[in-house]
């Protein structure tokens, strides 16, 4: 009898370790660079169905119908960020993401939320509306809100499209929703000149995500469970994503709440214009991280932590050359943007969007630090920040208005630009604490901006020149 001893030597066809690691890595970055340019493309579709149905619908609607939905949508996603127990980023993050049950326990979490987040909003429509003396949102909010129920019964497969970074379906469903919506709210608008038009595009987008993430994904499937050890870990994590979201709210919102209280409905509706077009560029960032980075920093991080630094680093230089540069433009000749595409009465959006671009280059670093932060489970850092940025506003936009006579208005819009000051120290103080800022690449990152500020004055005197502008 011959007994065949197997070397551990002998494991022919078996890779490696540094050869899977290598393997390993090479794959991440594909599906890195894959969802890159999906959530680019994504986004710029997205951005030019946004800002072509807007400027449609400022020649079908009033300016005021557009600052009343700004309050809107203010109150909606109040009440969403105030309690967002972070079930995306768990299903994310987590070891456990994948696991049917943990999966139906933050089906079942999300679904109870949304009914939570309507009757909330049907107490608070009331004192809305006597606050800022419209008696239109005391309808208008709760209608909105029934998105939040509607949202809470998506799939959670669109959230393990985002662990796996599946970004391309993603996006497709997104899109899509989109598209319809956009067709819904212009029909509306056109038949009606109604502002009710507008808040039928984010119902009829919530419906078409529940019925896409259902269709569209093979094996898409949720019951009602409740998985106790699931429970434990989705709200443990999430009280730091309730927290840092409901101070991400205020941080993002309260220039509006706050210049909903100084501004008529109608500047306040111009000023929605500037914060759409300048938050341009931040929202390619953010839909980035969201979808590709915080998803790719998370694997990292569960396989070899010690190789975030370089990934971050990789990151970040390859995207400020494309990202500064076009800050840099639209700080100086965002003026002329408005001025060629917008009707006249929103001229005054083009000083504004130059004011905020200005905030929006200070805000840049933050999304990277949000994803870093979101992979090691630690979102403490993201709160304090938006804690400072949240005091920042309130404590100083009254006072800068009452001080500033006859140039409130410009020099309010420049303390909101300001006020990403305390989150991106937050963020500089996290990413030194853990060896990840670079003095060098901050620099050069200024550089960048600087090159994109000479482009857009140059452009702007030449357009100037012929006589666009």
């Amino acid at each position: 009898m011959t007994t065949t001893t197997t070397s551990p030597m002998s494991t022919e066809g078996a890779p490696e370790p540094a050869a899977a690691a290598a393997t390993d890595e090479q794959s991440l970055r594909k599906l890195a660079i894959r969802g890159s340019m999906w959530a680019v493309g994504g986004y710029g579709a997205s951005m030019v169905l946004r800002l072509g149905s807007n400027v449609v619908l400022w020649h079908l609607l009033l300016p005021e119908d557009f600052g009343l939905m700004l309050l809107v949508n203010v109150f909606l996603q109040g009440l969403e960020m105030f309690s967002d127990l972070g079930v995306r980023v768990s299903i994310v993050q987590h070891a456990r993401g994948a696991d049917p049950d943990f999966l139906n326990t933050a089906w079942t979490v999300q679904v109870l939320r949304g009914i939570t987040l309507f009757l909330i909003s049907c107490l608070i429509g009331w004192p809305a509306a006597a606050a800022y003396g419209d008696p239109r949102l005391r309808l208008m909010i709760p209608v909105a809100a029934l998105a939040c129920v509607i949202n809470g019964f998506q799939s959670t497969s669109l959230s393990m499209l985002n662990r796996k970074m599946q970004v391309g379906l993603l996006i497709r469903i997104g899109l899509i929703a989109q598209v319809v919506a956009v067709g819904v709210m212009i029909a509306w608008a056109w038949v009606s000149r109604s502002v009710w038009a507008l808040l039928a595009s984010g119902l009829v987008n919530a419906v078409m995500h529940v019925i896409l993430s259902f269709t569209m994904v093979p094996g898409s499937r949720n019951r009602f469970h409740w998985d106790p050890e699931a429970k434990k870990a989705l709200l443990g994590f999430g009280r730091w994503v309730f927290l840092s979201t409901a101070f991400t709210f205020l941080a993002g919102q309260s220039d509006k709440l706050l210049l909903g209280r100084f501004l008529d409905k109608a500047m306040l509706g111009i000023y929605g214009v500037a914060v759409t077009l300048s938050g341009a560029v931040q929202q390619v960032v953010w839909e980035m991280c969201q979808w590709v980075l915080m998803p790719a920093f998370s694997q990292v991080h569960r396989e070899d932590g010690t190789r975030l630094g370089g990934v971050f680093d990789k990151v970040r230089s390859r995207l400020d050359l494309f990202a500064l540069p076009c800050l840099g433009v639209l700080i100086a000749a965002g003026d002329v943007v408005v001025h060629v595409i917008w009707p006249a009465q929103a001229r005054d959006a083009g000083w504004m969007l130059q004011i905020l671009s200005v905030g929006v280059a200070l805000f840049y670093v933050l999304p990277f630090a949000w994803s870093l932060q979101a992979a090691w489970g630690d979102l403490r850092y993201w709160l304090w920040g938006n804690v400072g940025r949240t005091a920042w506003l309130w404590l100083g936009v009254p006072i800068v208005w009452a001080a500033a006579g006859e140039h409130a208005q410009a020099a309010t819009i420049w303390w909101v630009a300001l006020s990403q000051l305390p989150p991106l120290l937050c963020a500089w103080l996290r990413l030194r604490r853990d060896g990840i800022l670079s003095l060098r690449r901050e620099l050069l990152a200024a550089a960048y901006l600087g090159g994109g500020l000479v482009l857009g004055w140059a452009a702007k005197l030449g357009l100037a020149s012929v006589g666009i502008t």
